[in-house]
Formats: structure tokens, C-alpha cells, sequence
């Protein structure tokens, strides 16, 4: 297929954990001309067009190819600070629209599970769900209100509560546990909904070659995972014990925001996305999350160089 044949995408933090996932996934497909875009580092995807730019600088859509992309994909996720009620995520944005053009069919931006619910524990989160913030996401919900009123072909897709897989903030999860002790909330009730990262790479483009109703799609697989569980399984598969905490004493070690996090229960119905774009999870938290772990700490293994004897 000649290049001018194929579809142009742009995925901003394509770097990132969900970002280099989505522009692998893309690039793989051989449908797409992927341009990826980070302020960080540059992609050695094979197939992947690398820029290395400030995503929220006012300069972005000078400083892109000037080239007409037909989906757009926003993978960049900075954690707001709930103190910090400026206008920078609606800047961010702005950018993207700047680079909109009347050959774009879609662009789709990610937010988190966890601006939506009751937060109760007891509801389940699906695209119906009203907007009720946990504290941290709070500056999230003008720029859904502003995604609201706009007129470009907007999909906001909600990630689950926990992306796992072989590379991002979760490999900091289990490197910190071979340094200190695993510490799990002692309460059952509190369920995450987990997507291992490729099968969220898949929803993206499945979300762009099916999709037909949105304009919002829940995203994890089937059955959501106790906290308790998530911690005791890493504890099982490095055979470390895994005390519990109480909120009472997890208030003593955590921040608020980390606290509201923890204890916040988020089940999520994912029936829509694999009704409407056929996206189907292939990975399996409850099969494969060991995997993982192993991968890992063999990885930790394969790199620890024993201390020099002394002369």
C-alpha cells in the first residue's frame, strides 16, 4: 500500500505507557500513516513518524508537519493538580483543535474512570454515568464541558482505574515492592477495573475503523479486580506478604488525593465498545497479570550487577 493511500494519524504522547501502545498498534495494522508526537522523547516504532515537540505549547500546529491528519488521538495524560484550577488543560485542548482540519473524521481524547459515578462503591460506570469527580479529576470536567459544546467529531474514551502491562507506572508499583512491604486497604468491596495496555491500543482502533454511536466509550475488561486482590496477587507472584491498612491508618501515610483514590470503587460496564466497534479484550488480568510480574522481575534480575570485591 503506498503511503499516500493510507489514512494519516496523529497521537499526541505517543511516547507514553497508552501512547507507544496505540501508535505500535496503529503502525501494525499497515492502514495508517502514524505521526507521533511527545515532548519527552522521540518513538522507535518501526513505521512511526517521530516529533518531538511541547504538546501544550501555543507553537504546536507551527511546529508539526504541515500535512492534514484524518483521526486525531490525545494518549497525553498530565495529572492535574487539584489546587491548580487554571486553564491549562483547555489550552491543551485548543491546540488539538488548531489542528483540526476538514479532512479530520475524528478525534478522540482520554479521560480517566474516575470523574465519573457515585463513587458510592455500589453503582456501576458506564457511559450514562454523571460527572461526579473524585477530588484530583476535579479540573477534568470544564474540558468535557468544552468537548461538549464543540462541533468537531469528538470520542471521549474512559479508561479504567488500572492499565497494566510489560512497561508503565505499574512496573513502579512492583519495583517499589522489592524495596519496601506491599500495602493493600483492608476492604474487599473496593474494585478497580483493569485493561492491560495493547488490548487498550486495540480499542482505539477499533473506536476509529467501527465506532457509530459514542460520543463516550467505557473501556476495561469484564470483571473488575478488589485492590485486595490486585496487591495480593503481586505479593503471590514476588512471595512477599501484603499487610492491609485500614482508611483510618492509610490517612497517617497517604495524601488525601492518594487516599480518595484508593478507597474509590470503580466498576465499569464495557458492553457498548464491544457491541458497537466489536473490541474484545484478548488479555486476561485474573490469567495474565503474573506474567507480567515474572517478565519483570527476571528483567530486574537480568540487569542487577553484583557489588566489585574489595582490592
Amino acid at each position: 500500500m503506498n503511503t499516500r493511500e493510507k489514512h494519516r494519524i496523529l497521537i499526541l504522547g505517543g511516547s507514553g505507557t497508552v501512547g507507544s501502545a496505540v501508535a505500535e498498534v496503529f503502525a501494525e495494522s499497515g492502514k495508517f500513516e502514524v505521526h507521533s508526537v511527545s515532548r519527552r522523547s522521540t518513538s522507535d516504532i518501526k513505521g512511526v513518524f517521530s516529533h518531538c515537540i511541547d504538546l501544550h505549547a501555543s507553537s504546536l500546529v507551527n511546529d508539526l508537519p504541515k500535512i492534514e491528519f484524518d483521526y486525531i488521538v490525545d494518549c497525553a495524560q498530565p495529572r492535574y493538580n487539584a489546587e491548580d484550577m487554571d486553564d491549562f488543560g483547555i489550552d491543551h485542548i485548543k491546540n488539538i483543535e488548531a489542528v483540526y482540519s476538514a479532512r479530520t473524521k475524528r478525534l478522540i481524547y482520554t479521560s480517566g474512570v474516575w470523574v465519573y459515578g457515585s463513587q458510592s462503591g455500589s453503582s456501576v460506570i458506564s457511559e450514562e454515568s454523571p460527572l461526579a469527580p473524585l477530588d484530583y479529576a476535579k479540573p477534568r470536567i470544564p474540558i468535557l464541558e468544552y468537548l461538549r459544546e464543540s462541533s468537531y467529531p469528538w470520542v471521549q474514551l474512559c479508561l479504567p482505574s488500572i492499565v497494566y502491562g510489560s512497561v508503565g507506572p505499574f512496573q513502579g508499583i512492583l519495583r517499589s515492592a522489592y524495596q519496601n512491604d506491599l500495602v493493600s486497604i483492608d476492604d474487599e468491596r473496593v474494585l478497580w477495573s483493569v485493561v492491560e495496555r495493547c488490548d487498550l491500543a486495540t480499542a482505539y482502533l477499533s473506536i476509529i475503523e467501527r465506532c457509530l454511536s459514542g460520543p463516550v466509550y467505557c473501556i476495561a475488561e469484564p470483571r473488575a479486580v478488589s485492590v485486595v486482590e490486585f496487591f495480593d496477587s503481586i505479593g503471590q507472584a514476588l512471595n512477599r506478604p501484603v499487610s492491609r491498612k485500614s482508611r483510618e491508618e492509610l490517612s497517617k501515610i497517604q495524601s488525601r488525593e492518594d487516599l480518595e483514590v484508593s478507597f474509590a470503587s470503580q466498576p465499569v460496564d464495557s458492553s457498548l465498545i464491544v457491541k458497537d466497534a466489536n473490541w474484545i479484550p484478548k488479555h486476561s488480568y485474573l490469567k495474565d497479570f503474573q506474567k507480567f510480574i515474572k517478565k519483570d522481575e527476571l528483567n530486574q534480575s537480568a540487569h542487577t550487577t553484583p557489588a566489585s570485591a574489595p582490592r
